[in-house]
């Protein structure tokens, strides 16, 4: 790499860490197991680590929600509570924590849903507009928790939530940079396979699993460049410190962000 290319990319290029993590924060009563120590251990580690952008699906109570929210105490915060029904148990579960300004915010429960686990709950998705002040542009940030399980029903209703991301995707995000980061419950099946592919067409989306060449996994990165910004992840890491404090992975990856 000649000089000026090198200056160039420190004046032009920065880079962003985002973990997403199902945290499994159910109450202690459904999880057997100490909840809310391991919301504490979850924010204490992540505190060490300090990502610069955090999401969160299955913050379900407001007891853990505030001890996460109290470890952490990013400058800005999103959390999607509204209860779509009114025998709805939980809000989407949807915590979205980052460094940087928040420009924007778009919070929507999905239309559909299926089983009585999905009724219960209003999930839904979470779109930050986050400005990069070291490259004086902004990125779409979007967080989600879409459909659970493995019937015809869930399968039906994660394709009507991901139209939903897409219309999002090419109406309020048609021309800026996107990172998506989230549990898409999208499984190996033929339907959930047709319904990823569509996703990933339809709002012209990268996966990180397959840019990176690792397993790809339910709980999915995916990006998208723009005119201004060039997005590429150049590193991939499960946190082991956090493997044990849910039934889910934290997923961290590293973006360079690169005006063109």
């Amino acid at each position: 790499m000649n000089i000026l290319k090198w200056v160039l990319q420190l004046l032009y290029c920065t880079n962003i860490k985002l973990v997403t993590y199902n945290i499994h924060g159910l109450p202690r009563i459904i999880t057997r197991d100490d909840t809310y120590a391991r919301m504490q251990e979850i924010g204490d580690k992540l505190t060490q680590i300090h990502p610069d952008v955090i999401h969160f699906q299955e913050d379900w109570t407001t007891y853990g929600h505030n001890i996460l929210n109290k470890s952490l105490d990013y400058p800005t915060e999103n959390r999607l509570d509204e209860h779509v029904n009114s025998y709805s148990i939980f809000g989407s579960g949807l915590f979205s924590l980052s460094s940087f300004e928040e420009l924007d915010v778009v919070e929507a429960p999905y239309e559909k849903r299926y089983g009585y686990d999905d009724i219960w709950a209003s999930k839904g998705y979470i779109v930050q507009r986050l400005w990069i002040s070291e490259l004086q542009t902004s990125i779409d940030f979007y967080n989600t928790h879409m459909d659970a399980q493995d019937r015809s029903g869930d399968k039906k209703a994660r394709k009507s939530n991901v139209e939903e991301l897409i219309k999002e995707m090419n109406s309020y995000s048609m021309s800026h940079a996107v990172i998506f980061a989230g549990d898409t419950n999208l499984g190996s099946s033929d339907t959930d396979t047709e319904t990823y592919n569509r996703f990933i067409t339809g709002a012209n989306l990268t996966d990180v699993a397959v840019t990176m060449n690792v397993t790809k996994k339910i709980d999915k990165i995916l990006y998208k460049s723009n005119e201004v910004l060039s997005v590429e992840p150049v590193s991939y890491d499960i946190l082991e410190n956090l493997v044990e404090l849910s039934d889910h992975k934290a997923l961290q990856v590293e973006f360079k962000i690169c005006k063109t």
